[in-house]
């Protein structure tokens, strides 16, 4: 047989087709037939390689529990210069320091001891609502701190009228006060905090400013004695004593911390600084967390009224302790009774009432932000090109979710208390661990006792690129987002709409008890249908 060549047919001979072969087409082939060697080269050495790197980065993004996503912004900033005292909005660019914002809870207030020589206590909004009336506002420029009583007052609180209203006009104070006006305050040591102590000056108007000849006579101290009806001091805290305040524990250990750094995780893990805070420098929520609220309050106040059985709203029994009549008094003067109840439940359903330091935006679901690990706050494109090419603001590590307390069931505008508002409903619907639970026996009966309404997540500033240490934060940033672990990540992906509340689950009378609620673990809510899904198929709808 004759041997085939793909330039020459087969019934010709090399040399019978030599004289008339064109030299521009066996050029044209030969181009041809190397560019298919080299794209098959390409193929093999580097588009080979790149699947592989991808698929290993699908894979580490998998464990590692992240992927690179733009999923919330920035939609508020707050202060609490006064612990337990209305908030006060920041805005502009804010510097993010390590025992979190500056002048947020600098100062206090505190009861005198019961005898001479006894130990002053703190006070907050759990021993005495009335501190949300007194509003605190920033200036700057003027480098003073003011402080006035809402005209609230004289609508909530019995036997506070417009006389006393105005017997208490706004008082000042300086924002920063010299170390010679310090030095000169009476110090008070060792305040029990929660969980630890810290010291104190009590604050005085300096005797040289004119504010203080013409507004209130008196000191700060005597303003808000006057206003509360019991002796009372408002301190400073002192920056310049040895006694340094330490964050709660790290309950949500990085899941790569065993690839820090030895100063990555000495940053982590040493003392903050933090002043009148509780526990953390940072508290962060979403406002979609708060509509899901709102919309489970909404729901029950309507499965409430009316005739027939009563119920949340959602299938289940009736929020045990819920002031519907407060709910009727406030919508009783509209006229379109359904429209002008959803406003009020959003108007006291606030986020003030969790006193968050930032509050974010999401495209997400209620209550993700418990399954994030760390947040980092993006430049603007002005800002990324600036000649340091910034590429991140700041990291903010999520460390813990925030238990709450009756602290938020008082509305931050009226004072006035509801104990089912929000606590019942967070009880009902979000219980959890506030430390992450590891391995199966988080889910066993005997730590079931340890969960508590949980919204927000307590943060902690780590050091970025360049600028400032630990960056700058403002309204409109945009938000990276770094998931946990599936395998580690506690929370029921889903669970939000379910009802854990039905006769059967919580029995008789448990509603009052705050942590009677029960919480159906991942395991369960994956196993519930047909088909169990994967963690990552959970993660995806509730995306």
């Amino acid at each position: 047989m004759p041997l085939k060549l793909p330039l020459l047919p087969p019934s010709q001979s090399l040399q019978e087709r030599g004289s008339i072969l064109d030299p521009r087409k066996i050029w044209a082939q030969i181009v041809v037939l190397s560019i298919l060697l080299l794209l098959g080269a390409f193929n093999h050495f580097v588009l080979s390689k790149s699947k592989s790197r991808n698929k290993l980065d699908e894979n580490t993004a998998d464990r590692n529990g992240y992927k690179e996503e733009i999923l919330a912004e920035v939609d508020s900033i707050f202060v609490y210069p006064v612990k337990s005292c209305f908030g006060y909005k920041l805005q502009g660019e804010n510097q993010i320091l390590s025992k979190g914002f500056e002048l947020d809870r600098r100062w206090m207030i505190v009861a005198k001891g019961d005898a001479d020589g006894a130990p002053v206590r703190k006070i907050s909004l759990r021993e005495d609502n009335r501190l949300t009336l007194i509003r605190t506002e920033l200036d700057f420029k003027a480098n003073l701190l003011r402080l006035s009583i809402s005209k609230n007052a004289c609508r909530f609180l019995a036997n506070f009228g417009e006389d006393q209203l105005e017997g208490l006009p706004p008082i000042f104070t300086p924002l920063y006060p010299t170390s010679e006006e310090r030095s000169g305050w009476q110090s008070l040591r060792g305040i029990e905090m929660w969980g630890d102590k810290a010291d104190a000056k009590v604050v005085e108007v300096p005797k040289d400013t004119d504010i203080s000849s013409i507004l209130f006579k008196g000191q700060p101290s005597d303003w808000l004695s006057k206003f509360l009806g019991y002796q009372v001091q408002l301190v400073h805290f002192d920056s310049t004593s040895k006694t340094q305040r330490k964050s709660f524990p790290i309950y949500k250990t990085p899941t790569d911390y065993h690839a820090w750094s030895s100063a990555q995780k000495s940053e982590l893990e040493r003392e903050r600084g933090i002043e009148f805070q509780d526990e953390y420098p940072f508290l962060v929520t979403t406002i979609e967390s708060l509509e899901e609220v709102r919309s489970q309050v909404r729901d029950a106040v309507r499965g409430s009224k009316g005739e027939g059985t009563k119920t949340d709203g959602r299938g289940g029994r009736p929020i045990g302790g819920l002031d519907v009549e407060l709910w009727d008094s406030e919508t009783s003067s509209g006229s379109e009774r359904g429209d002008r109840e959803g406003e009020i439940v959003e108007s006291l359903v606030r986020m003030a009432r969790f006193r968050p330091n930032i509050v974010l935006r999401s495209i997400n679901s209620a209550f993700d932000e418990d399954s994030w690990e760390k947040i980092v706050v993006l430049p603007s494109e002005e800002e990324a090109g600036h000649a340091c090419k910034l590429k991140e603001k700041a990291i903010l590590q999520f460390v813990s979710r925030c238990e709450r307390c009756l602290l938020t069931s008082v509305d931050p505008e009226t004072s006035r208390k509801d104990k089912a508002v929000p606590l019942k409903f967070l009880s009902r619907n979000h219980l959890r661990e506030k430390k992450h639970p590891l391995g199966d026996e988080a889910r066993s009966d005997e730590r079931r006792k340890k969960l508590g309404p949980c919204f927000g997540m307590y943060a902690i500033p780590l050091p970025g690129e360049v600028g400032s240490i630990y960056g700058s934060i403002k309204v409109g940033d945009k938000v990276n987002v770094y998931w946990r672990p599936y395998a580690e990540d506690d929370e029921p992906r889903g669970a939000i709409g379910l009802h854990h509340g039905s006769e059967g689950e919580e029995g008789e009378g448990n509603d009052d008890d705050l942590g009677s609620s029960q919480v159906k673990p991942l395991v369960e809510v994956a196993t519930s249908g047909t088909k169990c899904p994967s963690a990552g198929t959970l993660r995806s709808r509730a995306r």
